[in-house]
């Protein structure tokens, strides 16, 4: 079971889970997002920095960032993940199933 926007797998949700997307983002090596859904914490479909942030910004105890404390049973392994970069040379990883 997993923890959902646990990125570092250490069943805590801290500032380490928004440095592994960061990281993940950055093409760092070593850091690897097998199943994406249980880190795309504001839930928008995309992995991109923008969920470290949410992380952060929940971390902080920001109103309205919230992160639901279940764990993920059977999540499906047949999602896909293209990244690119955008006009803002920012990296965005894109979710499909």
């Amino acid at each position: 079971m997993v923890k959902f926007c646990d990125a570092n797998g250490n069943n805590v949700i801290d500032i380490g889970d928004a440095q592994y997307i960061a990281s993940y983002l950055a093409g760092i090596s070593g850091y690897n997002i097998s199943q994406a859904n249980i880190v795309d914490a504001n839930q928008n479909n995309i992995i991109d920095i923008g969920d470290a942030q949410y992380i952060a910004s929940y971390l902080a105890g920001i109103s309205g960032f919230n992160i639901p404390d279940y764990t993920i049973n059977d999540i499906p392994n047949d999602y896909n993940i293209g990244i690119k970069i955008d006009t803002n040379n920012n990296i965005v990883a894109r979710l499909s199933d």
